[in-house]
Parts: C-alpha cells; structure tokens; sequence
C-alpha cells in the first residue's frame, strides 16, 4: 500500500493529511510551525510506515519556508503544488491571479520601467512565473499609491533608477 502526504501550508500551522493509493483518509492533524509540530509531523509519518529506505512522499502548497526546508534536509521526495492546481474551489482570488499575471506580462512591452524591474529580477534569480508576480505586486501598490494619495501614476515614481541595484551579469536567458 502506498501512503502520501499532503501539507496545507499557513503561516502559523499547517494542515497534514496521510492517505493511500485508493484515496482513503488515513489521518490528519495540525502541526505547528515550529520543532514539535515537526517532530508531531514525523511520528505521524511513522505511524504510517514512514522509514530511511521508503520514506512518505510529501506534497505542500508551498516552495519555502522552515517546514520545507527541514523536509528536504532527508530523503524524502517533496512535491510544491501551487494553489490553483489543486482545484477551483479551493483557490481565492482565482481572477486576481489571473488579471495580475496578464497585467504584468503585457507591460513588459508597454513600460520600459516595468520592463527593466522584471529583467533585474531574473537577473537576480528569480523564475519568470517569480518576476512576474513580484512586478505585479509591485504595480498593485503603486496603484494603492495613487488611490490613496490621488496622484496620478508616473512610471518614473512607481520604478525609479536605482531602487534594485543591477546586478553585473547580462540578462541572456530571458
């Protein structure tokens, strides 16, 4: 019998279900983010036949973090699932996401700011999925900006020269 594990990740605990390879519910708790909702974690796995030679695969809604950190730290394989993966129904803000990755993507080649803030963000590291959602939420709060303070928008304000430093090698793979 082959045992998963999934992970709903919150900021301060997380939500851990085991189930088997038809589906079935086998248990599930909440565990802190901290040592002992780790350890709570592990026990649970154990329960279910979790060992060094065949460890539980894990799937958590997030890349990051103190939990997956420690998680890839072993032998077990991990798996990040993204939020609207998972199902419709589960997903809020489904069409934020969506406008804001459109929004993003298109002023790329609308606004020479906006276009050299996502180029120094995968210069710096960053996936394109990870530039263009950081670019969103950057735009988001320049239009909070404005809203609040009735401005009108100015490219030179919401991406100024200089505010992310530009990092020395060139941008080849974009």
């Amino acid at each position: 019998m082959d045992v998963f594990c999934g992970i709903d990740w919150a900021e301060g605990h997380h939500d851990v279900a085991l189930v088997d390879d038809t589906g079935k519910l086998l248990a599930k708790c909440r565990i802190n983010d901290d040592l002992d909702g780790y350890r709570l974690l592990l026990d649970l796995l154990a329960e279910d036949g979790d060992t060094a030679e065949t460890p539980i695969p894990v799937a958590i809604e997030t890349s990051r973090g103190l939990l997956v950190a420690t998680l890839r730290q072993g032998p077990r394989k991990i798996y990040a699932v993204k939020r609207r993966y998972v199902g419709r129904r589960f997903v809020k803000n489904n069409r934020l996401n969506h406008v804001g990755h459109l929004w993003a993507f298109a002023s790329l080649s609308g606004s020479s700011g906006a276009d050299s803030h996502y180029r120094r963000r995968r210069a710096g590291g960053d996936w394109h999925m990870q530039a263009l959602r950081h670019l969103f939420n950057r735009m988001l709060g320049q239009l909070h900006h404005c809203l609040q303070t009735r401005t009108p928008f100015d490219e030179t304000v919401a991406f100024p020269l200089g505010a992310m430093p530009v990092p020395t090698q060139a941008v080849a793979d974009i």
